[in-house]
């Protein structure tokens, strides 16, 4: 009897061959394959290798994708896409053959940039489908994950830096003042407001477990090649500086009505209220733009002295925005206080010119050019011009006027006779940041190759740090001080401070390995950045702190931001990043910096320990201490001196100098 598959009554009949299994349907097997798979990379610690792995297959998959598809057929869908073009995509489209602008442009045709749009969604709903399947094999769930940062150009440097900046408390104040200060006229085009933004979607916890797109107006950087972290941390900086520099030289027209408007506040006003008088046109804030002030700026002071006369031209103040800390050739293991104080150490310069030790070296030749033609009994006339140099030098060295001009014009010293001595030069931190970017430098020329190479030598570093044994004045041996009773509230605060050298080859700073004069401020790590791979290329991780959002609810630790792939990490994982660090970005949680001689040895060690929840003090009862005020260096007081012997003995080049009318040109 066939078998009719037509006929009704044979519809319950069961057509699948009794001996046929599901579990050999290729489907079922390769999903126990992957469940498998990801137990025992959990297990095994290998879940970060494996996201790695895959986000490098999607990124040569996209870049290839990218690379392939010609720039005028991809910038045409854009521009038909979108009527409506913002100067940024006018820009991209005028890069035409760069790979970062057609990724911009294939991610807006897409629909990557929009929320709603097919991919976005497709991506949205596999994004829920990782986390249900990562809740059922125990891990993070999103609501508690923080975002991540996309990446189809190799912009995982551009990324691991937006999430270190994301975990700074003092940059979105700062960022909303830049905005207020360049005004709404340039919203198209402000960096300030863009990373603001984009910062304040990071740490939204509405975001969590979202994948956030970097705007193309902060992919200031070609990302089809490999950069440097910290070279785009600088330029992303310097862009902001630079916006809110025009605003400020755009402001200078508005300063004068703004001052004519001060005066008829107070006054009452002869004009009708709709005359017109005390309109003022549209532009940026000038209120905002006074106090202005990075957090992430502060100043270096540089000495250079002479060590044979002492003469210094006193400070230089230099600012800051990152210091950089370098490695060397030395593979050892090394710690960020050992490196900070390599970076603060006297260094010794030879062979640099010294206008003081001109002026000594003239000042002995004349005197005795002028003894010799006495003792030979030449006319007075002969001592008019040697007499007349000798008062132009002494005059020179008693008011300390060692300009260039000075030993040209007055005092007739020629380029031949000037006096080459060693200085020394040391660099320290005069003002201390709001917060504290340190980068890592481990690029390092290697000289039996000849080429750039990479030191991957471990560097420790502590989770809270006291900046006051480098800072200015620290050194129990220097003479400087902190003069009290100048200390005033506000944003004029200025604390001056007096600096005397006692030596050229004596150090400002305590460091490590003396005991400081100065305790604070106080810092706490707040993100870390790695890298992974060779000189010229390989992957940069972000290790941030969040904080939990409530008082009420202390969530948040260390988590891993590989772009998108965010996983929580323990505490104990930080210090063992040592061998991969990169930059490290503290913030300030106690700025107060304070004669140590001042507290008592629990109170310091109570500081130092501190979780960051006190309230920062802003000043003390005997003053002394910073509150995040510019330090005012005073430009009154004298170069240092080193006291000189009385007699001409030992002088420079005292045992071979010519003393002739000759070298004198007369």
């Amino acid at each position: 009897m066939s078998f009719d598959r037509a006929d009704p009554r044979n519809l319950h009949e069961d057509t699948v061959p009794r001996n046929h299994f599901y579990w050999n349907e290729p489907s079922i097997v390769l999903s126990l394959v992957v469940v498998l798979v990801a137990l025992v990379a959990k297990n095994l610690g290998l879940q970060q290798a494996l996201a790695g792995f895959f986000a490098f297959l999607q990124h040569l998959l996209w870049n290839s994708i990218v690379y392939v598809l010609p720039a005028p057929l991809v910038f045409a869908l854009d521009h038909r896409l979108e009527s409506t073009s913002s100067p940024r995509r006018a820009l991209d489209q005028a890069q035409g053959g760069t790979h970062a602008a057609k990724s911009e442009a294939m991610r807006r045709i897409l629909g990557l940039d929009n929320p709603g749009g097919v991919l976005a969604s497709v991506s949205e709903a596999r994004t829920r489908a990782l986390s249900m399947t990562g809740s059922v094999l125990g891990l993070r769930s999103d609501s508690q994950r923080p975002a991540g940062l996309g990446n189809r150009d190799n912009s995982c440097y551009q990324n691991s830096i937006l999430q270190g900046l994301a975990a700074l408390d003092s940059l979105p104040e700062f960022l909303s003042a830049c905005v207020r200060a360049v005004g709404p006229q340039h919203e198209d085009d402000d960096v300030a407001q863009t990373l603001r933004d984009l910062l304040g979607d990071l740490n939204d916890s509405s975001n969590n477990g979202k994948t956030i797109w970097t705007p193309s107006l902060l992919k200031s950087m070609s990302t089809w090649t490999q950069q440097d972290a910290q070279e785009y941390y600088s330029k992303l900086l310097d862009d902001i500086d630079k916006a809110v520099a025009k605003a400020v030289s755009e402001s200078r027209r508005f300063s004068g009505l703004e001052a004519d408007c001060g005066r008829d506040e107070a006054a009452a006003s002869q004009h009708s209220d709709d005359s017109g008088y005390q309109s003022l046109p549209s532009g940026p804030d000038l209120s905002a733009i006074k106090p202005l002030r990075n957090p992430l700026e502060g100043l270096l002071a540089q000495r250079v002295a002479c060590v044979q006369c002492g003469f210094s031209e006193g400070l230089s103040m230099i600012p800051f925005n990152c210091l950089t800390l370098s490695l060397g050739l030395d593979k050892n293991r090394h710690d960020l206080f050992e490196r900070l104080d390599a970076y603060s150490r006297v260094e010794s310069i030879e062979g640099v010119d010294c206008p003081k030790c001109t002026l000594l070296k003239s000042q002995r030749l004349l005197k005795k050019l002028i003894d010799r033609i006495r003792d030979g009994g030449a006319a007075e006339d002969q001592l008019h011009e040697p007499q007349r140099r000798l008062d132009a030098v002494e005059a020179a060295l008693d008011e300390d006027d060692f300009d260039e001009k000075t030993l040209t014009e007055r005092c007739k010293i020629s380029s031949q006779a000037k006096v080459t001595s060693t200085k020394t030069k040391q660099i320290v931190i005069a003002r201390p940041p709001q917060s504290l970017a340190i980068h890592v430098n481990r690029s390092v020329f290697d000289p039996s190759t000849f080429d750039m190479i990479k030191n991957s030598a471990p560097l420790s570093f502590p989770l809270t740090l006291d900046l006051g044994p480098w800072c200015l004045g620290s050194s129990e041996d220097s003479e400087a001080s902190i003069e009290a009773g100048n200390l005033t509230v506000g944003d004029a605060d200025e604390v001056e401070e007096r600096w005397q050298p006692g030596c050229p080859n004596a150090s400002m700073i305590a460091g490590d390995t003396g005991p400081s004069r100065l305790t604070g401020p106080i810092y706490e790590l707040r993100a870390v950045v790695t890298h992974a791979g060779r000189h010229e290329n390989g992957h940069y991780i972000c290790y941030r702190r969040v904080v939990g959002q409530t008082a009420e609810k202390s969530e948040g630790g260390w988590w891993r931001l590989s772009d998108h792939n965010v996983t929580m990490v323990d505490d104990d994982m930080i210090p063992a990043l040592a061998p991969g660090v990169f930059m490290l970005l503290y913030d300030c949680v106690d700025p107060s910096m304070v004669p140590r001689g001042e507290l008592d040895s629990s109170e310091a060690t109570a500081r130092a320990s501190s979780d960051g929840s006190s309230e920062c003090t802003s000043g003390r009862e005997d003053g002394g201490v910073w509150d995040g005020a510019e330090l005012s260096f005073g430009t009154d007081s004298s170069p240092g001196r080193v006291p000189l012997p009385d007699s001409d003995d030992g002088g420079p080049d005292s045992e071979t100098e010519t003393e002739t009318e000759t070298e004198l040109g007369l």
